[in-house]
């Protein structure tokens, strides 16, 4: 069998793996203030909330029709929204075990803070140790979202396609980020952007759908 061919069985026993049909449950995880409820809900319903809540449990949402930007299409069925105080960890271990697609957000505001650093790569290794013991799904991916990004100078206006891997590049220069990949893998995708509008959601969850699609070749 040609390279060509193997990539192209490899690709289509990806997809026939991928719950397409049922649709995709996300997890959100990440300490508090990284915007999981913010994507949560831009995920749910294409809305982002005026003010900021403190989840204190898990948070299910349903989506009620497939989620399409620009030809990507994904039909989601669960969105579990964390609370992210260091002790939820039990929790989102159990979410995991569930959930096809493990979104761990970092706020690029406090990632050069040591004991932010330090809670990271705590989490980051705890994702890494359920992989390795086979505790996630085989089909689950994990995708490190980088939120706030526009508190850096050279993304105040916001973070377009254009800038997309220069902030990937900055944002993977924060301790804290970098501290994630090392645990994560170089294979994670890393998705650097903000929360702050319709807009910014709109381009993070695009790059989102995009690194989904490409995992399965």
């Amino acid at each position: 069998m040609s390279a060509a061919a193997a990539a192209a069985a490899a690709a289509a026993a990806a997809r026939a793996m991928w719950p397409q049909s049922k649709g995709t449950s996300f997890l959100l995880i990440g300490p508090i203030g990284s915007g999981k409820s913010t994507l949560a809900r831009f995920l749910q319903d294409g809305t982002v909330p005026e003010d900021y809540v403190s989840t204190a449990g898990t948070r299910t949402l349903a989506r009620s029709e497939d989620i399409a930007l620009d030809g990507l299409r994904l039909k989601i069925s669960v969105i579990a929204d964390t609370a992210g105080h260091p002790e939820a960890i039990r929790a989102w271990h159990e979410k995991a075990k569930e959930s096809d697609i493990l979104l761990y957000l970092v706020s690029y505001a406090e990632a050069s803070d040591s004991s932010y650093v330090k809670r990271v790569r705590r989490d980051t290794g705890q994702l890494r140790d359920w992989r390795s013991k086979g505790e996630l799904r085989d089909h689950s991916r994990t995708v490190l979202i980088v939120t706030h990004m526009d508190r850096h100078e050279d993304f105040g206006d916001g973070v377009s396609q254009g800038r997309a891997n220069h902030a990937e590049r900055v944002a993977r220069s924060a301790p804290a980020v970098a501290a994630a990949v090392k645990e994560l893998g170089p294979a994670c995708p890393v998705i650097a952007g903000s929360l702050a509008t319709t807009a910014a959601c709109t381009d993070v969850t695009f790059r989102l759908l995009t690194a989904i699609e490409s995992s399965l070749g």
